[in-house]
């Protein structure tokens, strides 16, 4: 399923392959999404935690084999097949050793594999081999401890932007969203891998997710969040998914969600002692109340309650925390008390022909746009970039 005004008419098919990639690179050396900022300044490296140690990059893939030449476009014809050949090689080589019996030896390929996909653009590749891929990240899913269900689940993002606009895409998403379903609803599996489950479940369901099947998914996520035994962490990473899937929430919908049993829920997670799972809620509350578009939707304990978090100066609390909060809540201040567009970002894109603005005016795009905010190493002059994300 490709967004509506998310990405561009005129953007190609290896543009948006490679934009998609991106997209992952940036939530899983990030982990998490997060609320608008006013600037993309160096506050953003306070606001998004870094776990890219996880794939910290290892000596599979050290040489880059022409990598950066191929997905600039430029570099010997030549040349880039040997690359390509050489690198699709290590690929099927990393494979082969995720089946192995030694549990170290298959994280470690799935990590490998992971890196390789996220240096390159192999949709033929991965599609031809689609099968195999599945199988290898379903049996480490189910079976897998912690950090190689949460490779898995990364596997799992990256096969999926991979394939694109295909049909494959939509199939493997079928294909892989059972199991990552269940394995994340499991209460005894590691909170880090569910975590990690239900980040690559709430993006797979962005890019690929049917119309009608989007509240089974964010039904999912809530009952996740919602349990009593998850800890911050978790339920940080299944409300943040779910916030993004209720992007596409109707007007009624979400003021049935507002008015409903989850406000009790975002009310306490508004009390949370953990600054992100705080954040988290926050940002839900004001995705829901701008897709509301109703006033007395919400009612008057969130208003007092995020009034105070947007000036919190409790002690007790870190000046970081404090500073991240504040923050993020006065934004989400800004929305239900209807002062204004909770963001305000115009930024100034070159491309190869001209200067182009981004503007993101609304909480839905902004939730949208965080998905490849932090992409460090995207070359926006390679393709015209957003334009505009649709406020509608």
């Amino acid at each position: 399923m490709l967004i509506p005004g998310f990405f561009p008419k005129n953007l190609s098919t290896r543009g948006i392959l490679f934009l998609q990639v991106l997209v992952v690179k940036n939530i899983f050396f990030s982990f998490r999404f997060q609320g608008p900022q006013e600037s993309e300044s160096s506050d953003d490296e306070s606001v998004f935690r870094d776990d890219a140690s996880f794939l910290s990059e290892g000596s599979f893939f050290r040489d880059d084999g022409g990598a950066g030449a191929l997905a600039a476009g430029g570099g010997d014809s030549d040349g880039e097949q040997a690359a390509a050949e050489i690198f699709e090689e290590k690929l099927k080589e990393a494979m082969d050793l995720a089946t192995q019996k030694s549990a170290n030896g298959r994280v470690s390929a799935l990590k490998n594999l992971c890196r390789g996909l996220l240096r390159r653009i192999v949709p033929d590749f991965v599609e031809d081999r689609r099968a195999t891929l599945t199988d290898l990240i379903e049996k480490a899913l189910k079976r897998g401890k912690e950090d190689e269900q949460r490779a898995a689940s990364i596997l799992a993002a990256l096969v999926c932007v991979q394939l694109g606009l295909s049909d494959a895409a939509e199939e493997f998403y079928q294909e892989v969203k059972p199991v990552l379903t269940t394995q994340m609803s499991v209460p005894t599996a590691p909170q880090r891998a569910r975590a990690a489950m239900a980040t690559t479940l709430g993006l797979l369901a962005f890019l690929q997710c049917p119309p009608e099947e989007t509240e089974d998914i964010m039904a999912a996520l809530e009952a996740v969040f919602r349990s009593h035994a998850a800890g911050p962490e978790l339920q940080t990473e299944a409300l943040s998914s779910w916030a993004l899937l209720a992007t596409f929430l109707p007007s009624y919908r979400s003021v049935e969600a507002l008015r409903g049993g989850i406000s009790a829920y975002l009310l306490s997670a508004l009390d949370s002692s953990d600054v992100d799972l705080r954040i988290a809620a926050g940002e839900a509350v004001a995705v829901l109340y701008e897709r509301a578009d109703d006033e007395a939707a919400l009612k008057e304990d969130f208003r007092d309650k995020i009034r105070d978090l947007s000036t919190d100066s409790n002690k007790y609390r870190s000046k970081k925390d404090r500073k991240e909060q504040r923050s993020s809540f006065r934004e989400v201040l800004k929305t239900i008390e209807g002062e204004e567009s909770p963001v305000h970002l115009a930024k100034m894109i070159r491309t190869n022909e001209m200067m182009e603005k981004l503007v993101i005016d609304s909480w839905r795009a902004k939730k949208q746009y965080d998905l490849m905010r932090k992409a460090r190493n995207f070359n926006y002059n390679n393709f015209r970039l957003l334009p505009v994300i649709s406020h509608s």
